[in-house]
């Protein structure tokens, strides 16, 4: 949209939400969210995954950044079969977004 009024150009919202096949209902919910506890919370502690990687010149894995969350006093998964920070570590480098479902 913004685009398009930099361009001079008049552009229909409901034809645009048509074309991407978004609700109004859907926009006007996207619009109006704000992030809850857990999310906010993870983007901390991916903000944080990042500067233990980058302060060990990128030398330490998941289990590492792991125990450095946990002496900071962030409670962390460690139990089988619970990936812990693994899937947002793993994410970080992959170029796409965290799984749902993190047990952090």
């Amino acid at each position: 949209m913004e685009a398009a009024k930099a361009a001079g150009r008049r552009v229909s919202l409901s034809g645009m939400l048509d074309f991407l096949g978004v609700s109004r209902s859907g926009y006007q919910a996207f619009l109006k969210h704000r992030p809850s506890e857990a999310e906010l919370r993870k983007e901390r502690i991916k903000e944080r995954i990042q500067e233990i990687y980058d302060g060990s010149h990128q030398n330490y894995g998941a289990p590492k950044i792991t125990r450095e969350l946990q002496k900071e006093g962030e409670r962390i998964c460690i139990y089988p079969g619970c990936r812990g920070i693994t899937s947002l570590y793993f994410a970080l480098y992959l170029d796409r977004g965290a799984p749902s479902g993190l047990y952090i």
